[in-house]
């Protein structure tokens, strides 16, 4: 099924806005990454598109200092702190 191009972005941020990385971001962090994605300058297909907003959203996380596991996550922090140091 073709995509509409035009609605890339509004589906993107959708599927952000149900991710697990954004129930982690706080008031702040949630506006402005909104801004980064709504301000976001972008063309070409569907996937073209929502490649490119996915790419605006990973960085806006790696700078934030993002990790793929236990990133925010108070459990793992507790898990790092209780590792063995050898």
């Amino acid at each position: 099924m073709k995509q509409n191009k035009n609605h890339a972005r509004r589906d993107f941020i959708e599927i952000v806005l149900r991710s697990w990385t954004w129930a982690k971001l706080d008031a702040g962090e949630r506006n402005a990454c909104l801004c980064a994605l709504q301000s976001a300058i972008i063309s070409g297909t569907y996937w073209q598109r929502r490649d490119t907003l996915r790419s605006v959203y990973y960085g806006f996380l790696l700078a934030l200092g993002y990790k793929a596991t236990g990133w925010r996550d108070d459990h793992g922090a507790e898990l790092a702190e209780e590792a063995p140091q050898f």
